[in-house]
């Protein structure tokens, strides 16, 4: 058997071409860059999910606060106002995300039909793909579960 990777390029190289080239849409070209761009931002939450996570390569990986920076912080905790505002918008945080990815959800399938058809439409597949995205979105959500309910169940044993 022959297995060549030259091919499958090539034909996938056509097709591209055949897409975006042949003839030059701008409307084909801002149809699939929203679908792609809404995939994304429901996936990464905008490209934040590794803002956070750089480390220098002195770092020792020891949080180091200021000096009082921690009873400073358990002083605001203490105030019911402080925890209120916290929780709200922790509450708006975790509302914005289910809809990005929700959003996220439904646009996979409008990016897919629009790559295997060949054609730039977004209307259409949004409506006919709306409850697989919405079970895609429901699977996704009780997929995220697993990184949820173990800390949870830490935190709420005391370990």
């Amino acid at each position: 058997m022959n297995v060549s990777y030259s091919s499958p390029i090539a034909l996938g190289w056509a097709r591209m071409q055949r897409m975006l080239f042949r003839p030059f849409r701008l409307e084909a070209w801002l149809t699939l860059g929203l679908a792609a761009f809404l995939v994304h931002i429901g996936n990464s939450f905008g490209g934040l999910s590794n803002a956070f996570n750089y480390r220098s390569p002195h770092d020792s990986g020891a949080l180091r606060l200021p000096e009082g920076t921690r009873e400073r912080i358990m002083g605001w905790l203490t105030n019911p106002a402080v925890l209120m505002g916290f929780g709200a918008v922790l509450i708006f945080v975790l509302i914005v995300m289910l809809v990005f990815s929700y959003v996220s959800a439904r646009a996979e399938f409008v990016l897919l039909e629009n790559i295997s058809s060949e054609r730039a439409a977004f209307r259409e597949p949004w409506g006919r793909f709306g409850r697989l995205g919405r079970s895609l979105f429901l699977f996704n959500a009780a997929l995220s579960f697993r990184y949820i309910v173990p800390p949870a169940l830490m935190a709420g044993s005391g370990g």
